[in-house]
């Protein structure tokens, strides 16, 4: 069966992360009643990461994995799950635990009501490094400034989009 839903979630060295996240993860799309699959991709992690990857496609069968043999990057991972990915509806979500799945429903509704074509969370409650956050609040602000996009967080990955979302920004040759 085709999956109406697609979670993609790149991962680098996330050992003890996957299955935490997966089973809330699963909770949340197992209630919205839609088939779907979790496209993991892990970006040539060098820690036990594949275990645990191979533990959730053991767990839940709506797993599917992808396995970079080097670092290619986070963009070079979400990339290739989002060619990988089946659905009409795509989720997306980083796999360090910093992005919560009960979030989804509320991101989902404006894209399946035709408000938005792409609905972007932010977060909140930062796990990062000062510096980390600094620059990150000066590339939103530069983006947000040429673009005019009004988008608060560009580099929270929880995110739904409809499947033509990737096709306009990654047209295929």
């Amino acid at each position: 069966m085709t999956p109406q839903c697609s979670l993609v979630v790149p991962l680098y060295n996330e050992a003890g992360n996957v299955l935490p996240l997966l089973s809330s993860a699963v909770d949340v799309l197992a209630r919205l009643a839609k088939p779907f699959e979790i496209v993991l991709v892990n970006d040539g992690s060098t820690d036990t990461t594949s275990d645990d990857i191979a533990a959730a496609s053991a767990r839940w069968p709506e797993v599917r994995a992808l396995h970079h043999p080097r670092n290619l990057g986070q963009a070079t991972a979400l990339l290739d799950g989002l060619r990988a990915a089946r659905g009409g509806l795509i989720l997306t979500m980083d796999g360090d635990g910093q992005n919560d799945p009960l979030n989804f429903p509320k991101l989902l509704a404006p894209v399946e009501a035709g408000e938005l074509d792409l609905a972007c969370g932010w977060r909140v409650d930062r796990h990062d490094s000062r510096l980390r956050r600094m620059i990150s609040r000066l590339g939103n602000a530069a983006r947000r400034r040429m673009l005019g996009d009004h988008l608060h967080d560009g580099g929270c990955q929880l995110r739904v989009f409809r499947r033509e979302v990737i096709d306009v920004l990654f047209p295929i040759d």
